[in-house]
Parts: C-alpha cells; structure tokens; sequence
C-alpha cells in the first residue's frame, strides 16, 4: 500500500490509526466487519466526514 500511495509506512499506520478512531474499530476484522454490516449510503457519508477532518 505505502508504494502505490507514495507514502511512508509511518504515514499509513497514521492514516490507519486515525481510520480506527473515527469508525470506533480496534481491529482489521472489526473494520471489516463494520464495512460488510454498513449500508452503502451511509457509507459515503461516513467517508465525507472522515475525509472532511483530514482536511
């Protein structure tokens, strides 16, 4: 992942430690599970808000 984003490993374990806080996960298999139980619609809107605070 870090080479085809062009980022540090740092960088994505930022990315992946702050993905965890806002979606309220622990784990890969709770993100996943959160991902698999997550209508598509409240899903954009969930990834709006997270890409919003990046900012």
């Amino acid at each position: 992942m870090t080479e085809k984003l062009i980022i540090s490993s740092h960088t994505a374990k930022a990315h992946i430690y702050n993905i965890y806080q806002k979606t309220g996960v622990h784990s890969r298999q709770e993100l996943m599970d959160l991902v698999e139980d997550t209508d598509v619609a409240d899903a954009g809107s969930m990834v709006r808000e997270i890409l919003e605070d990046w900012r």
